[in-house]
Order: C-alpha cells, then structure tokens, then sequence
C-alpha cells in the first residue's frame, strides 16, 4: 500500500493528526474508496452580488451562488494512484419542497513536493496548498492560483484571487471541516463549515453513490 497525497506531503509531520484524520487522510486499503454524510452550519456565500459570477463557476462544479444553513451533503473520495479526486454534494433545500443539489469536484495532486489542488470538472482552477499540523489538526492555506487555458497557465494577482484557508479537526465524535475564501479587500467571499461522519467503503458498490439524482 503507498502514501496518500498528504502522507506524501506532510512526512513525519502526519503522525501529529489526532488518530482519526490519520485515518481520513491516510491511504485506504486497495479496492476501497471514502464516503462521509453531515450538516454543514453554514454553506455559500451571503454577498448576494456575487452570486452571478459564482453561477458561471457552478457550471464548471467549482462553487455555487447560493447561501444556506443547516445543508446536508455528502462527500466521496476517490484515490487513484498519486492523486486523490473528490466530490463534495451541497443539498440546498429549494422552493416548494423541491432540492437543490449543488456538486464541488476536484483532484490533489503532490507537485515538486507540494498539494496542488485542480478545481472544477476540467480542472482549470489550480491552487497550491501549504499543510500543517497544529493541536491534532490539519490547516491548509493557499499559496497560490493559476487558470488553464488550454496548455496555457496563467498565475492570478493576489487582487484577482481569494486565499483558501482550511481546517480539518476531529471533534466530538465527529469529523470537523471548515473552509474560507477570503479577499485581500473583500473579507470573506465564500464558506462552508460544519461537521460529518465518514467510512471507507468497498468498490463494488458504485462511488456516485453520494451524487445527485437528475
């Protein structure tokens, strides 16, 4: 069995994580993949003027132009090899009891020894993480974003970009997430936190197990 992405990254420093998120971000036996299910708190962004622009990234599954609380969702993880990809389902409760169900994917991978993570069903969002462990915890900060077009990457100014800032604790029997976009000018733009319970899981049962019903 080899490393995870953040086994690789994190070194020794992956035996500081509370034995938990050992678990969570370590390699998984082969033929298994990662399910969780929980609430989240709070999911979206409350800048309504923003919503536009999120729109255009929710078609590419990269965020979405809603803002609620007490959102159900599930995640699914999916090692490959040396990169990790990852489905994240946010489910909005709509209009006349009708749901809203909104989908983030994206794939880590180690790049010259740091995580870079490709957002959106094209991967055309890049941002490179810097990891550590602190209190049994995981934080993550961005160190930079680049946009793909076609062969071409282009690295964004720190004024056309949001920094990502993440924290991933055990707590309470739980597993705690808690992720911010923040805007050297704007505050926070986007977040989601809240709290799930998560298994691995055999492959024979199908990974979009966790995907939204069309």
């Amino acid at each position: 069995m080899g490393l995870s992405v953040y086994q690789c990254v994190l070194g020794d420093e992956f035996s500081g994580l509370a034995p938990e998120l050992q678990r969570y971000f370590g390699m998984p036996d082969a033929g298994t993949h990662g399910e969780g299910a929980g609430v989240f708190e709070v999911a979206g962004s409350r800048r309504r003027w923003l919503w536009p622009l999120f729109a255009v990234f929710a078609g590419q599954q990269i965020l979405f132009p809603e803002y609620g609380r007490d959102v159900p969702f599930d995640v699914v993880n999916l090692p490959d090899g040396e990169m990790l990809h990852a489905t994240r389902v946010f489910r909005f409760a709509g209009r006349s009891g009708r749901r809203r169900d909104r989908v983030i994917v994206d794939e880590m991978r180690v790049i010259d020894g740091a995580l870079h993570d490709f957002l959106g069903k094209d991967g055309r969002l890049e941002v490179a993480l810097r990891l550590s462990v602190s209190d049994d915890a995981l934080a993550m900060v961005s160190t930079g974003v680049w946009l793909w077009f076609g062969s071409r990457r282009v690295r964004l100014p720190a004024l056309l970009s949001a920094r990502v800032m993440l924290t991933e604790r055990w707590e309470d029997d739980h597993q705690r997430v808690s992720v911010a976009l923040r805007h050297p000018l704007l505050g926070e733009i986007f977040a989601y936190r809240g709290t799930f319970d998560y298994r691995w899981v055999k492959d024979g049962r199908p990974a979009e197990a966790g995907l939204p019903n069309e």
